[in-house]
């Protein structure tokens, strides 16, 4: 069975977000990751009308990206979402942010989420994920049968020193 990717999310590099040197800069790939969480949300039951009835939603608690191609303004990306785990108060994504024009991954991301209410101080206090929540993550989990993982989420960050 194919992936999901009624997660995916499109969109356009706009003008804000190009830097100096005329490419997108570092911060707005996290909002692009951040917009495609907002499409996974939806996916899964926590829309917003959820998350201001129940005043609890998927806060990204670490996020690791990496960067592989440059965008400039106006350059279309498609970003899929992979569920990697999920336990009862958090959740793993891998995302790949790819340019539309080659089909290559221009950026990485290993997104850990945390279900939490959205008052209190930092992160909030973390909550159970709803049952229906949960079963509706572990479905589209369950449904991917797309390419193997990149190998970059098994690596870390650092100096590789020659020996």
């Amino acid at each position: 069975m194919p992936i999901n990717f009624d997660i995916a999310h499109h969109g356009t590099v706009k003008p804000e977000w190009v830097d100096y040197n005329g490419h997108m800069g570092d911060y707005a790939y996290t909002i692009v990751f951040s917009e495609a969480l907002d499409a996974l949300m939806g996916a899964i039951g926590l829309d917003a009308r959820r998350r201001r009835d129940t005043g609890c939603t998927l806060r990204t608690s670490e996020i690791r990206i990496a960067f592989l191609r440059e965008f400039h303004e106006g350059d279309a990306y498609e970003v899929r979402l992979r569920i990697l785990d999920r336990q009862q108060k958090s959740l793993r994504l891998f995302g790949q942010m790819i340019d539309l024009e080659s089909g290559l991954d221009a950026a990485l991301a290993d997104q850990l989420l945390i279900y939490a209410n959205e008052e209190g101080p930092g992160l909030g206090e973390a909550r159970d994920i709803p049952e229906a929540v949960a079963r509706a993550i572990d479905h589209l989990r369950d449904m991917d049968a797309g390419p193997p993982l990149a190998p970059w989420l098994e690596s870390r960050i650092g100096i590789r020193r020659k020996s």
